[in-house]
């Protein structure tokens, strides 16, 4: 079994899990690197982690704007036009004000550490069709593997 996420902030990002029947395979890679991670299902932890968080990398993005709203506003003070003045750095920031709007949005989380208390990787939206699956088959293995 395999599930793909990817994500666009901060680093746009695609994560591979690949489920076999004796071992765990986690790629990841993004615009900075990429890693391969290999688990036995007997060297995680049978206990996850549920959870509901936002979207940190909208943070990013209204930061962004906040910025890029500053540098206009600064860079147009020599015009006299009301368009180039107000108009721009206002829509820059409302930009930034739907950004930051979104940390608002929750997404629901599942987090798997491996038994020496390390994190070993997280799966988002594990209730959606697609993944449902494949989580449920990830906790029947890791429990299988615990009770060996």
């Amino acid at each position: 079994m395999e599930l793909v996420q990817r994500y666009f902030l901060p680093k746009f990002g695609k994560s591979k899990i690949k489920a076999q029947d004796d071992k765990l395979i986690i790629e990841h890679k993004n615009i900075t690197g990429q890693y391969t991670r290999e688990f036995l299902y007997s060297e995680i932890d049978p206990n996850y982690i549920k959870g509901k968080s936002g979207d940190n990398g909208w943070s990013y993005m209204g930061v962004f704007f906040v910025i890029f709203s500053i540098i206009v506003s600064l860079s147009f003070k020599t015009f006299n036009t009301f368009h180039l003045k107000f108009t721009i750095p206002i829509f820059l920031l409302l930009c930034a004000v739907v950004c930051f709007l979104m940390l608002l949005v929750k997404r629901e989380w599942i987090s798997f550490c491996s038994k020496n208390g390390n994190f070993a990787f997280v799966i988002i939206r594990p209730n959606s069709p697609k993944n449902k699956d494949i989580v449920d088959f990830l906790i029947s293995r890791i429990r299988e593997a615990d009770n060996i």
